[in-house]
């Protein structure tokens, strides 16, 4: 089941659109303007977001824009406006699907799953890009501004478990679990001995990999 950020002004919309998902089975988030959206997306592990385009503070468009630049996600805008010219602004600017309102909210969990399915099963899924990192999942492989890493083992799977949840905050323990496969306290230090290694690694771009004193860390991806 998936995590589907709904972003919208109108409260009652939001809560049925939640209702209907969590019918289905998945886990919802709720966000009133763009700049809600943006920040969810940031902080939470989003699977697809609904907007609406008529917000206020950032409208749907940007909120999409910024969006796609910083996660690769199925976007569905959601809108009154119904006409041609406004469905192709929002197609131009990478949603996946524009539907009109009113709206039949089972419809909209339908194409939701479907983007889901594609986006799953595509073969550009295995291609990851946070920034001018790119983790190409079939070739187990990192490059680095165009320039393939030269990575041990450990460090592989520590970059890429970052690639895979960019912007993402995590503190060592939950690393030693999530790429060592152990949690023993004693051991924490080695996370910051790897990290530090494919810092030097990764030059310029080494900026990315950020330490939040007493939180953790995450590779953190400008919005470009």
């Amino acid at each position: 089941m998936a995590n589907i950020l709904i972003v919208d002004d109108e409260i009652r919309l939001r809560e049925t659109l939640v209702e209907y998902f969590e019918h289905a089975g998945h886990t919802c988030f709720e966000g009133s303007d763009g700049i809600d959206a943006i920040a969810q997306v940031k902080n939470e592990h989003i699977d697809l977001v609904i907007l609406d385009i008529m917000m206020p503070n950032m409208d749907g468009k940007e909120a999409c824009r910024l969006i796609k630049n910083y996660k690769s996600i199925p976007v569905i805008f959601l809108s009154a406006r119904d006409k041609e010219i406004d469905m192709l602004e929002g197609f131009a600017i990478q949603a996946d699907d524009y539907m009109t309102k009113p709206f039949s909210p089972k419809v909209v969990v339908a194409k939701a799953e479907a983007l889901l399915r594609l986006y799953n099963n595509s073969p550009t899924h295995h291609i990851i890009e946070a920034g001018e990192l790119t983790l190409d999942l079939t070739s187990s492989s990192i490059t680095c501004c165009g320039e393939k890493m030269s990575l041990s083992a450990i460090e592989f799977d520590l970059l890429s478990f970052f690639i895979q949840h960019k912007n993402q905050l995590f503190s060592r323990t939950q690393l030693l679990e999530s790429v060592w496969g152990y949690n023993q306290p004693e051991d924490s230090k080695t996370v910051t001995t790897h990290l530090s290694r494919i810092g030097k690694k990764l030059g310029p771009m080494a900026s990315y990999i950020v330490n939040e004193r007493g939180r953790g860390y995450k590779l953190e991806v400008p919005y470009e």
